[in-house]
């Protein structure tokens, strides 16, 4: 009984983040992507800095 239950639990867990995914799923993804970006801008600049 308790094994059902909690593979239930997961799959509805489960569930429960695709749907948050659908809702926030491209916001999530631009702020990382703006976050990623940044740091590689950051990166480049310290490089590009101790080089010249």
């Amino acid at each position: 009984m308790a094994m059902q239950k909690r593979r239930i639990d997961r799959a509805q867990r489960f569930r429960a983040r695709r749907v948050w995914w659908e809702r926030h799923g491209a916001f999530a993804r631009g702020l990382l992507t703006g976050a990623l970006l940044t740091l590689l801008a950051v990166w480049l600049t310290k490089i590009a800095m101790a080089t010249f």
